[in-house]
């Protein structure tokens, strides 16, 4: 029998893959453009979610990203990185998020000319704020921008290893994958990977197959962001599987990029049924109109998971989670706690 949403919001989950700047609350875009003089082409909040939901105008990958032009403009302060951070972990822990891992690319938010490190210590300083006040457990994951150079996305690998142990806890490389080959960064890969920073990557997602290959056999990548074309090679899907390979998978988001044509075509549910890690993940909470309730929900009805597959896919969020020995036994502990008090 089909479940109402709070039986998805008890659930606790890990949201492995959400990026910042398209995940702010409608009114807080506004507020802060009210505040730092910004100018956007609406004012009010039903204007604004029509101009960035993906799934009304976007047709591509490329398409899709071209929403976060409205989003960064507003991002370009310390404090509001800061506040837009902190609104994030409030969000999460109201549908009982219990891990968060945060992304995006200071690249992005260098408009007033802020350091790389102001930027950094910005979404760091919001996200403890927000785990001080929810208990959420927190991390941030820096990206490098695949279509700028490779030497900015070095500069942000540093950053990362440098901010390791104050919060910073993965390495990640976005933006528009065709015509981008990640290993053009292997050498922040490398950075990243010697500072003891874990590894993701976005692949799979508009390329194909190979780009996960080179995910884990280039860069050594512990998990890919989306992965959907991972279904296009049974051998690589094996291999995948053997390796230990977590899939951070963002259903809506999927459909909205036409990764998938529809929901009911997306091979998460293959994907989980073959064995690989895979993960539920909301990727843009205010682009594709969701939150981690809904996903589970969406994915529960349209692939008919049972309460063990369920099960498994909250765990797989722990166990692929960018954590240490003894916060991962913490969260699973906690989180076997609460999915046995749930179902």
């Amino acid at each position: 029998m089909p479940r109402d949403i709070s039986f998805y919001r008890r659930l606790p989950k890990a949201e492995l893959h959400c990026h910042l700047d398209g995940s702010l609350r409608p009114e807080t875009m506004l507020a802060l453009a009210a505040k730092d003089g910004v100018h956007l082409p609406f004012h009010d909040v039903p204007a604004l979610k029509k101009a960035v939901r993906a799934g009304e105008i976007r047709t591509s990958l490329e398409d899709y990203l071209s929403a976060f032009t409205l989003t960064l403009s507003v991002l370009q302060t310390a404090p509001a990185i800061e506040r837009a951070a902190f609104e994030l972990v409030e969000d999460c822990a109201a549908e009982n998020v219990v891990r968060l891992e945060a992304r995006f690319s200071p690249l992005l938010h260098q408009t007033h000319k802020l350091a790389l490190e102001a930027i950094t210590e910005a979404a760091l300083a919001g996200l403890k704020r927000g785990a001080e006040k929810t208990g959420v457990s927190v991390g941030l994951i820096l990206c490098g921008i695949r279509n700028l150079s490779p030497d900015s996305s070095l500069a942000v690998a540093k950053i990362a290893a440098k901010y390791k142990a104050r919060g910073v806890c993965g390495f990640d490389l976005a933006g528009p994958e065709v015509g981008y080959a990640a290993s053009l960064h292997a050498d922040a890969f490398a950075a990243a990977r010697d500072g003891g920073v874990q590894i993701t990557v976005h692949a799979g997602e508009a390329e194909g197959a190979w780009s996960v290959a080179e995910a884990m056999d280039a860069l050594q990548a512990k998990r890919v962001g989306h992965g959907t074309h991972l279904i296009d090679d049974d051998a690589l899907l094996v291999r995948a599987k053997e390796y230990g390979l977590a899939l951070e998978v963002c259903l809506s988001s999927n459909l909205e990029t036409q990764s998938v044509q529809s929901i009911a075509e997306h091979p998460f549910a293959r994907f989980l049924r073959a064995g690989v890690r895979a993960t539920l993940n909301t990727d843009n909470r205010l682009m594709s109109d969701t939150d981690l309730s809904a996903e589970y929900q969406r994915a529960a009805e349209i692939f008919r998971l049972s309460d063990e597959e369920l099960r498994r896919v909250c765990l797989n969020g722990i166990d692929a989670a960018f954590v240490d020995k003894e916060t991962r036994t913490a969260l699973r502990a906690s989180t076997e706690r609460a999915l046995a008090a749930a179902m």
